[in-house]
């Protein structure tokens, strides 16, 4: 009888062990099926429709694209891409805005304000001399010269470094003023601020000129001779629709500001060499040019998914727009690189405006303000140094293009 009780309790517990085995394969099985097959959650595309941004309009057609030309890194240099940490890049509008650049006239009034503007920087009032819309003023040493051109709208401030009293004494930096804001109060100052530098970036360099006239960056303020200002202007990139309901769009909800800049990396809409702090603008402002351009109607077209941008860098289909070894002159001529890797910060990714440095009816895409992808951070040579670089990709969708 014992045994009989012993035989029924081990197939008590083998019918028990299979029954828990069949049931943790059958739970098993579901599991994976009910994986398998269950669709993702996922979120609603981001399209034009459901964005928070102005829908676009294609208002000029087809665009020209700017014919941008890449700098050349050293031969036989095949460099990787990279994210910096493996971050995500940011998405950027579903729209941009593109504006039209005015054309240059003689508008009235205009002699008058440049004469003014003489004053301010110590010229006569009366110009010295005048050719067709060229005014120039001279000063009594004849060491500075301004010119003003009342069509193009161009301003130029030209010193003798050497033989003008101002600058042949040594005037040390103001370690109290902040540069960045220098040369927008310079403008205002001037009567020139137009509104597009409200705000804007400037890339300022304490730097010593040489005595064959050009510039050469210093580490710091207290080697350099005077502060070197490019001054940006900036333009809204992305315009929010009137009235969106936060609750029903789909991505960024916010106006996005572009600065405007050149094709030459070194250079930008106002250019400034000041001495002391720069507030004495008869003694303190020894270089000074600016280009007043109007920008006028705005179209808004497709922007390029920021991703795709980023491929396009990968692919060779974007612009090398900077490259510069870290700490080296940032005015020094341009050096090819062996390039192991370039690593982008998603931080410093932007949208920028590149402002042609003269407006020409027979080149189409002179008349326009177009954007552009912005993306720079941290290269790696082959010797193992750093350099800092930056690549432009088009912005607008490839079908925004006539080219």
């Amino acid at each position: 009888m014992a045994t009989n009780l012993t035989k029924s309790i081990s197939f008590a517990r083998k019918a028990l062990v299979i029954f828990i085995i069949f049931a943790v394969l059958s739970f098993a099985v579901q599991w994976i099926t009910i994986t398998i097959t269950k669709k993702p959650i996922v979120a609603p595309p981001f399209t034009v429709e459901n964005s928070a941004y102005i829908a676009p309009n294609n208002l000029f057609g087809a665009l020209p694209k700017v014919p941008l030309q890449s700098l050349e890194l050293a031969p036989n240099t095949k460099a990787a891409f990279a994210i910096l940490g493996n971050a995500k890049l940011y998405q950027f509008p579903s729209s941009a805005n593109v504006y039209s650049i005015g054309s240059f006239r003689d508008r009235l009034g205009n002699a008058d304000q440049a004469r003014k503007v003489a004053e301010k920087l110590g010229f006569p009032f009366n110009e010295t001399s005048q050719q067709d819309s060229l005014m120039v003023w001279n000063n009594g040493s004849l060491t500075r010269t301004l010119s003003y051109h009342k069509i193009l709208q161009e301003w130029e401030l030209k010193v003798n470094y050497q033989k003008d009293p101002y600058t042949s004494i040594n005037i040390p930096l103001d370690f109290q003023t902040n540069y960045l804001e220098s040369g927008n109060s310079i403008l205002d100052q001037l009567l020139l601020n137009t509104g597009y530098f409200k705000g804007a970036t400037a890339q300022v360099d304490p730097i010593i000129i040489k005595p064959d006239g050009t510039l050469q960056s210093m580490p710091d303020y207290t080697l350099a001779r005077y502060m070197h200002i490019y001054q940006y202007r900036a333009v809204q990139a992305s315009s929010l629709k009137p009235n969106f309901n936060p609750a029903t769009v789909v991505g960024p909800q916010y106006a996005l500001n572009g600065e405007v800049r050149r094709s030459n990396y070194l250079g930008s809409s106002a250019e400034f060499i000041i001495q002391s702090s720069g507030k004495n603008l008869a003694s303190d402002l020894v270089y000074f040019r600016f280009k007043d351009y109007s920008y006028e109607i705005v179209g808004t077209y497709p922007m390029l998914d920021v991703n795709l941008a980023w491929e396009n860098i990968q692919n060779n289909k974007g612009y090398l727009y900077w490259l510069k070894l870290q700490d080296n002159d940032y005015f020094a001529p341009y050096e090819q690189l062996t390039i192991t890797e370039f690593r982008i910060d998603v931080n410093k990714t932007k949208i920028i405006y590149l402002e042609p440095e003269s407006r020409d009816e027979n080149n189409r895409w002179t008349l326009y303000l177009q954007p552009f992808y912005y993306f720079s951070g941290t290269a790696l040579t082959t010797d193992g140094r750093k350099a800092d670089f930056a690549f432009l990709v088009d912005a607008l969708s490839p079908a925004s293009y006539s080219n």
